[in-house]
């Protein structure tokens, strides 16, 4: 059986991978480009032992399991089907992309290293005080967790995780971690979360900017994919469109839910709005704390800006969490913007409106780059419990599972799936580059910091920016000390 095994992954590495080895421009480095060199550039009697070879992890010497099966709790979907751990297992070939991948990888994975993967799923969307009953009986079922950030989080405070910079095993700074995103996630030095090429979900969770593309032919409008190329798509530029667009279809004098918006967007619009600006709440100082950045004089200003913005326009943007009513509002060109997470290119791929994707807009032309959120709720991370017997063991295991999805899932994913199946263009192809090349995380959304959800209410609702600023930020420099002072007390630093 593990002959045929190794076969049917080295057949399926070639099949599947061997055009796409090299992944997308946003995932490439010295190390892949390096890697990806290895394979061969035809079809040979060896091409498909090579295309399997080069998934390999060339730091790693090869640990032969014995049939162990690697198993993985995970917190249970959301309403919409989503972040949870719904990529680590496929029991069989079946025509869709990402599910083959899976499939893919694994029978690789289990040739290579001879273990399986297992994924139980918990009926909790937060299962904290499961996680924590599994480390205080010092349970050994499961090796790891794979779980939102904003779960995590309380977690590694209270001590119940292993500190993953300590691991060697695992490469926290190679690309296939996603060091750009996860390494400001750190304390003091300390990592109790990772993730990166291991899931798609943290690609399905980004929030960029939906358009219709008839409304803004029928409004003569300028092309965002141009105004993106030329470094001008600016909060201003987008907001001067919504105002055309807006419309009371109804004629009965008020904006409501059956006529046309300039954007929509749940009620976290004005934090993505904010974090387009490349500006955070609370960032990592030199020395690995945390102190509060919203106070800084151009952290002040983008929330000036984005505030007076979202109150000038409040008969043209239609804010509600109610995610199935706004997709199907787009769907019937009520929106000319539409800022939503990733994961609904796909929900969207069936329907008659004609729409492109475009990065969130820069707070202004002096802005070098564009900035994208990723919120704590729309992630999987994975963390280890501080109580497992073999740490060396799992922390090699996510390691070598993370390198081949560098190989198998990311290209199926984002190559295929997000650039050619759901996009409906090439410019829109061209965006996710810029999108996932710069997206970001707020410490004081993972780890409850009031600041944060202070600000968020704010941009919401019209608050006051600066009196909210000066309150919260003095809570949250606090708030801050005592989370450090029980980070050390319970995790022994």
């Amino acid at each position: 059986m593990k002959s045929f095994t190794r076969f049917l992954g080295l057949v399926l590495a070639f099949t599947l991978c061997g055009p796409l080895s090299a992944c997308s421009g946003s995932e490439k480095n010295e190390e892949t480009e390096a890697v990806s060199a290895q394979q061969p550039q035809g079809p040979s009697e060896n091409a498909g032992e090579a295309a399997a070879e080069v998934r390999i992890h060339p730091d790693l010497e090869i640990r032969d399991f014995d049939g162990k099966t690697f198993r993985i709790f995970s917190c249970a979907p959301n309403e919409g089907n989503g972040w949870y751990v719904h990529d680590m297992t496929a029991e069989e070939m079946t025509g869709s992309v990402l599910n083959d991948a899976v499939f893919t990888r694994n029978a690789f994975l289990t040739d290579t290293y001879d273990f399986t993967i297992e994924v139980e799923i918990s009926p909790e969307q937060s299962p904290v005080s499961e996680v924590e009953a599994l480390v205080a009986s010092a349970d050994t079922t499961y090796d790891t967790f794979g779980l939102r950030s904003y779960t995590i989080a309380p977690l590694s405070l209270d001590g119940n995780l292993l500190d993953l910079a300590a691991l060697p095993e695992l490469s926290l700074d190679k690309t296939w971690w996603n060091p750009a995103l996860c390494e400001p996630l750190s304390v003091a030095g300390h990592r109790y979360m990772a993730s990166g090429d291991i899931t798609v979900v943290i690609k399905e969770g980004v929030r960029a900017f939906y358009f219709n593309k008839g409304l803004l032919g029928d409004y003569r409008l300028e092309s965002p994919y141009e105004l993106v190329d030329a470094g001008a798509w600016t909060c201003d530029k987008m907001f001067s469109m919504m105002h055309t667009a807006a419309q009371d279809l109804n004629g009965d004098g008020k904006m409501g839910r059956e006529d046309r918006w300039g954007l929509q967007g749940q009620n976290i619009t004005g934090i993505v709005l904010y974090y387009g600006s490349g500006e955070s709440m609370i960032s990592e100082d030199e020395e690995g704390l945390w102190r509060v950045t919203a106070g800084d004089e151009r952290s002040v200003g983008a929330l000036l800006k984005v505030s007076e913005l979202m109150k000038s326009s409040e008969n043209e943007i239609y804010l509600t969490d109610d995610w199935q009513s706004m997709l199907k509002m787009f769907e019937n060109n009520q929106a000319l913007f539409y800022t939503e997470v990733m994961l609904h290119i796909e929900t969207m791929r069936g329907y008659e409106v004609d729409f492109g994707i475009i990065p969130t807009p820069k707070l202004d032309d002096a802005q070098e780059g564009y900035a994208h959120f990723l919120d704590s709720f729309c992630t999987v991370f994975y963390a280890l419990p501080v109580t497992h017997a073999d740490p060396s063991s799992a922390a090699y295991l996510l390691e070598v599972i993370a390198y081949a999805s560098h190989f198998d899932i990311t290209p199926a994913y984002y190559d295929i799936c997000l650039k050619s199946k759901y996009s409906r263009d090439e410019e829109s192809s061209k965006m996710l580059d810029v999108i996932f090349d710069s997206c970001r995380m707020e410490i004081g959304d993972i780890y409850g910091i009031g600041v944060y959800g202070a600000m968020k209410l704010c941009l919401r609702d019209g608050g006051n920016v600066a009196s909210t600023l000066a309150s919260q930020g003095r809570l949250a420099e606090k708030l801050i000390e005592k989370k450090f002072q029980q980070f050390r007390e319970k995790n022994g630093w």
